[in-house]
């Protein structure tokens, strides 16, 4: 009956840290059991109690590692976005010079080439999005912790551009986390500046 009580706090899809926590469980279960379980029960308490203990730090580190891999990944994506936006301006330019020339075989592959980009753009833009909406059912504070870490790494490597580019992708985080919605356009223009 212990473990059945204390594993179905353990068990996929329960939300740590709201309602009811496993060592509250523990706590009741071992004020349920007393001493009237013995030395052996006592004894698989707090072996038990350790094992819950462990898990929960190994539980916290994993979450944490997920928010700073998830901040590192919007942040390279970011990074991403930004070299392709800055690309479009001077796509536009060879397109519009082409078509002075009047080779519309010529327009036509540029044409074709500034849409695939304009599409690329888009798309990223929306996996970008879901980036920045996943943080946001993390925690707060292991996120800022995670875009800090990676930044110190960023500051660590001399990249001052892509540090430029990540503290727009915590800003835009911090946005998205407070409204709840996101102006792609703008976030493009912010990424491409």
């Amino acid at each position: 009956m212990v473990i059945g009580v204390i594993c179905g706090f353990l068990v996929p899809g329960v939300v740590y840290g709201e309602g009811i926590r496993v060592m509250e469980a523990l706590e009741r279960v071992e004020a349920g059991v007393g001493s009237s379980g013995g030395e052996g029960m006592a004894e698989a308490m707090k072996e038990l109690r350790a094992a819950v203990v462990e898990l929960s730090a190994e539980a916290e580190a994993a979450r944490q590692w997920a928010a700073g891999a998830q901040a590192r990944l919007a942040s390279h994506t970011g990074a991403y976005l930004s070299r392709e936006v800055g690309k479009l301006a001077p796509s536009q330019r060879l397109v519009e010079m082409t078509r002075s020339t009047g080779r519309s075989s010529e327009v036509a592959r540029y044409e074709n080439r500034h849409r695939m980009l304009e599409e690329s753009i888009d798309g990223a833009m929306l996996e970008y999005e879901a980036m920045i909406r996943e943080l946001c059912t993390m925690s707060d504070e292991r996120v800022q912790r995670g875009f800090a870490e990676y930044e110190g790494m960023l500051i660590d490597w001399g990249m001052a551009e892509q540090i430029r580019i990540h503290q727009v992708v915590k800003r835009q985080y911090e946005e998205y986390r407070k409204a709840g919605e996101a102006d792609r356009e703008q976030w493009k223009k912010e990424l491409g500046a």
